[in-house]
């Protein structure tokens, strides 16, 4: 088995022609590392995000990134909205609510005040979030319709 594509921070990184045109590949960066990865209810589009504080969301079909999303701090966990074109992002105490299309922050929940906790699942369900925090709670959102 053999890696032949990826993305690195945003960019498409692919190994054959890398090879070909003898092109060394700067493929590892710790300060990168990829913490979430969610997929459009089509397979189409992936959002991925991690240690570096920002959401990349990519065309698969066309291997290109159409948005970098700068969020305040390391990303903790992803989901792909199925009902409305939504990335819901969880962050240290909160979880931000990215519209696709308009490119921009439509919605911020703050489930901790004090001290530092982490929703670490996240998932969809129609136009709700369910989110599994780090204390043991296990929040439902609902998603106003826009």
């Amino acid at each position: 088995n053999s890696l032949l594509k990826t993305f690195m921070a945003g960019a498409y990184v692919d190994y054959d022609k890398a090879k070909e045109t003898k092109m060394p590949v700067r493929d590892y960066d710790v300060d990168c590392a990829v913490k979430a990865i969610s997929f459009s209810k089509d397979g189409s589009l992936l959002a991925y995000g991690g240690r570096n504080a920002k959401v990349y969301l990519v065309n698969l079909v066309g291997n290109e990134t159409l948005q970098t999303i700068d969020v305040p701090s390391k990303v903790i966990a992803l989901a792909s909205g199925e009902n409305q074109p939504l990335i819901a992002v969880s962050v240290p105490n909160k979880i931000l609510l990215w519209h696709i299309i308009e490119s921009k922050l439509i919605g911020e929940y703050v489930f901790c005040q004090s001290g530092e906790h982490y929703c670490y699942s996240l998932v969809f369900i129609g136009d709700e979030i369910m989110a599994g925090i780090d204390n043991g709670d296990l929040l439902r959102i609902e998603v106003a319709r826009n």
